[in-house]
């Protein structure tokens, strides 16, 4: 009778086949809540940080309550970095030609999946290269080409490669049979 509780005992603190015990579920927990807490620990303590008024920042006693909650600092961020203007121009530079990229290298990837031509093996092959090849070997002959077209500094020189099937890694979303 003492060996069918001890078994019980074993089986609710280790585990068995069908469940896991109350000693993993409390360490996964534990190592979770603290991998949670890395990540999250710069992220509240910005947020408290962007709430206290300019006496609080200076005070070295005030640490993680503020002493009253200060909505100008998002106030004055808002003015002095032209929030809507910052804002188109954010998704002017990431959305367009990522749309545009997943558009155009779809629409490459199913013409290598789907057709069968001479030189089509090889030209895969060169895609893949794109890919293969660092970045460092190719950054300043692109950089030298924008500049030689003008493009440096211009939204172009992100949208006319996406075009053209030749946007950032565009090798990746290309497949083939």
């Amino acid at each position: 009778m003492k060996t069918f509780y001890q078994e019980k005992l074993k089986a609710f603190l280790f585990g068995n086949r069908t469940s896991y015990g109350l000693i993993f579920t409390i360490v996964l927990y534990l190592l979770l809540i603290a991998i949670g807490f890395v990540y999250l620990y710069p992220l509240i303590f910005m947020l408290v940080t962007s709430l206290k008024n300019p006496s609080d920042l200076l005070n070295p006693m005030v640490q993680w309550v503020p002493t009253e909650f200060f909505l100008g600092n998002y106030i004055k961020a808002f003015r002095v970095l032209d929030y809507p203007k910052t804002l188109s121009a954010s998704i002017l530079i990431s959305v367009v030609p990522s749309v545009i990229q997943a558009v155009v290298c779809s629409l490459v990837g199913y013409g290598l999946a789907r057709y069968r031509f001479p030189g089509k093996n090889l030209l895969f092959v060169l895609l893949l290269a794109t890919f293969i090849i660092p970045a460092q070997n190719t950054v300043i002959p692109q950089m030298l080409t924008y500049r030689n077209f003008g493009l440096l500094g211009s939204v172009w020189s992100l949208i006319l490669p996406a075009i053209l099937g030749q946007g950032f890694k565009s090798a990746i979303f290309i497949g083939h049979d």
